[in-house]
């Protein structure tokens, strides 16, 4: 929904995330620099539409734990690989024993960009959603950071997407491996 990397989003911390109480105000600042998530250095802020604000808010916080997604309580989330194999086995065991089409993780980020152009979103907000720095003169003489820009375009894919999925999300059973 957010059109984040995926290490990004596994190593969230519950204190990036600021005014999940304001409608229309909340936000995720994804930090950069040299211990930061964000590819390109910088810190990202990400304009967080209702959807997304509304599943935040209805998961569990771990007691001592900062990280919003957590491998046991003491680390991010980390085993992409595992999570991966056991999400498409339990997608093959709902579709009847047959497997999704292949697919990666970095899938769903192509998704969002691709689903902002249907939107119509004009491309330099688009890319900006995403935390790509625009190139050339354009990135020394526009400082806007886009932010009402950028909430309206994943606002807008937020409401396409859930459009989409409508009553066809099943719930998964746990992803976890079993102990």
């Amino acid at each position: 929904m957010l059109g984040v990397r995926r290490g990004e989003l596994a190593g969230a911390r519950w204190s990036e995330f600021f005014d999940l109480d304001k409608a229309g105000a909340a936000h995720w600042i994804i930090p950069g620099g040299p211990l930061g998530r964000m590819k390109n250095g910088d810190d990202f802020l990400v304009a967080l539409p209702a959807p997304a604000v509304a599943m935040l808010t209805s998961l569990p916080r771990l007691a001592g734990c900062d990280y919003v997604f957590s491998a046991r309580g003491r680390q991010a989330l980390n085993d992409f690989v595992g999570l991966k194999r056991r999400l498409d086995a339990r997608i093959a065991v709902l579709n009847g024993g047959v497997p999704i089409a292949p697919w990666v993780i970095h899938d769903t980020r192509r998704c969002v960009r691709t689903g902002l152009s249907a939107l119509r979103v004009e491309p330099h907000v688009a890319e900006r959603c995403l935390g790509h720095r625009q190139g050339g003169i354009i990135r020394v003489y526009d400082l806007h950071d886009h932010e009402p820009e950028k909430r309206d375009a994943l606002e807008r894919w937020a409401t396409r997407l859930l459009s989409i999925v409508g009553d066809n999300v099943v719930p998964l059973p746990s992803l976890r491996q079993a102990s």
